[in-house]
């Protein structure tokens, strides 16, 4: 049996191998000896082990003609280091080594490169560790075999060094549109209640189900009224109809009544450590300013005004490095695609309705925002503080009003208009749109769409894959005569979605995951049923 042990290079002048007998002539057998071969193995060498009978020639292990193990070159066999002599007693009695080298003359090693554009095969002969280029340009434009103009969208794989023979093809497509909202809603809907009222989350929750609603609440961290119930909160959470978001760590105004360093990462950054802490499975991604205010400076001593101002980019440097979005209270619409910064509707300042009891906002107001949201296509943000049956500060709300609120969401839920969404899902979706690009192409009767996501934002924030995973929601055109289409992704997963028409065009719609940073990840449609 031939045994083979591989060594580091740099030890092989140390190795010094003698043939060792494994039987003897006593037993009237021929004896046998160990015959080493020192193999190349790239930057090792493999140490072969040839039992050889005494007086018969060592055969040396099969391949030894070429030795291909380094990419870049190639060796063709020319001698052993010395002559192959059969073992006997006598020989290796006198000490002599049982070891041989091979000897090879080496020359570049070439690999077959094949790009395939557009069904046409471009061979290239390329050296080893060598980047191939394509002979030919693949022309921009291309059309599939329903007449669908396509754009080149590039090679199917990073073109490379080669190490191997190795097969390119031209992608062609066309966009592909992750809509705005998830399902293709008009609008979104995300009602946040500030503070922490266990009770008032409690109704809320049971509201949320009964009307196909989602929500988010904005903790007070540190305060005792929701520390004492962070268990409760856990059960509340499990039924899925509200997230927990950060609204500061005690809300005492440090944060804008001459605040230190150290008040601001209480209220910023502390804070939102203790909610992960508390709900390891909620994605704390959203900070709500206390007051609806934000300083760029703190002070050297906490609550002296009269201290050394310190120009440390203050809460709004925190917020900017810890969350992905601030609700921080002007009054309006969202904007479904907001800007990067702090700008009025920008992901740091976005804008609110605030649900709340006074003489001048009454239900047609508030069910107003609703239709318009809908209407004009936005991101309707409600502030709220508690949800009580009867309120005695315009900062709550009561129950009946609250109610005629959800109804009137609850309409445009049920018709697919408008999405429901915590703050977390809402910021997941939007922040995973703004940072991907979908295309799509037909192959063989089937759509294949292909997703990527850069996950560094134009803001500079990592979009993490353990977070960011939410679906996407993709409109793709599919060959007309289709109604129902099944889409599989790259792990099995099957979805079924009717096709439409818009304009003369068949649209179907399929939800995708972003992959990592880079990464394409592909769905395949095919049809279910066609006319």
């Amino acid at each position: 049996m031939i045994k083979r042990i591989v060594f580091p290079l740099v030890f092989v002048l140390f190795l010094v191998f003698s043939a060792v007998a494994l039987a003897s002539c006593d037993t009237g057998e021929p004896a046998v000896y160990d015959v080493v071969f020192l193999m190349p193995n790239g930057d090792e060498v493999e140490r072969v082990v040839v039992p050889t009978k005494e007086g018969e020639i060592p055969v040396p292990p099969a391949g030894y003609e070429t030795d291909l193990s380094n990419v870049d070159k190639v060796g063709t066999f020319v001698r052993w280091d010395k002559e192959l002599t059969a073992p006997t007693k006598k020989t290796v009695s006198d000490g002599e080594t049982m070891t041989y080298t091979p000897v090879y003359e080496y020359a570049t090693r070439y690999y077959t490169v094949t790009f395939v554009v557009q069904g046409t095969e471009y061979p290239v002969r390329t050296a080893g560790n060598q980047t191939p280029i394509c002979p030919v340009t693949p022309p921009a434009k291309a059309t599939d075999p329903n007449g669908i103009n396509l754009d080149y969208l590039g090679w199917d794989k990073e073109v490379a060094a080669v190490t191997e023979d190795t097969i390119y093809t031209a992608r062609y497509g066309s966009t592909a549109t992750v809509l705005a909202a998830k399902d293709g809603a008009k609008a979104v809907l995300t009602i946040s209640y500030d503070d922490g009222n266990y009770d008032s989350a409690v109704w809320v929750n049971q509201q949320n189900k009964l009307y196909g609603l989602k929500g988010s609440c904005m903790i007070i961290a540190g305060r005792a009224s929701f520390t004492s119930k962070v268990s409760q909160w856990k059960t509340l959470l499990a039924d899925g109809t509200l997230d927990i978001q950060c609204h500061s760590m005690n809300h005492n105004g440090t944060t804008t009544n001459y605040g230190s360093h150290a008040d601001h990462v209480e209220d910023v950054v502390k804070s939102k450590q203790k909610l992960e802490g508390y709900f390891p499975n909620n994605d704390v991604l959203v900070y709500a300013t206390p007051y609806t205010k934000i300083t760029d400076y703190s002070y050297k001593v906490s609550g002296d005004e009269n201290s050394q101002i310190i120009q440390d980019g203050g809460t709004k440097a925190l917020i900017h490095e810890n969350y992905y979005a601030n609700r921080n209270g002007p009054s309006g619409l969202q904007s479904l695609d907001p800007k990067m910064g702090d700008d009025k509707g920008a992901w740091y300042n976005l804008y609110v309705q605030w649900l709340k009891t006074e003489s001048s906002q009454t239900n047609k107001i508030r069910t107003g925002w609703i239709d318009g949201a809908v209407k004009q296509g936005g991101w309707l943000i409600i502030l709220a503080h508690s949800v009580v049956d009867n309120p005695d500060t315009e900062w709550n709300i009561s129950k009946t009003n609250a109610e005629a609120f959800y109804k009137h969401a609850q309409t445009y839920v049920k018709t697919g208009e408008l999405w429901s969404a915590t703050f977390g899902e809402a910021v997941k979706y939007i922040r995973e749109r703004q940072n991907t690009t979908v295309t799509e192409r037909y192959e063989n009767g089937a759509v294949f769409v292909d997703m990527k996501i850069n996950r560094t934002t134009a803001d500079g924030l990592t979009l993490t894959q353990k977070v960011f995973n939410y679906p996407l929601t993709v409109e793709v055109r599919v060959p007309s005569g289709w109604k129902l289409a099944l889409s599989t992704d790259e792990n099995g997963g099957t979805m079924t979605s009717a096709v439409y028409t818009r304009n003369g065009v068949s649209y179907t719609r399929v939800n995708m995951v972003p992959g990592a940073d880079g990464a394409i990840v592909t769905t395949q449609i095919t049809p279910l049923s066609v006319n």
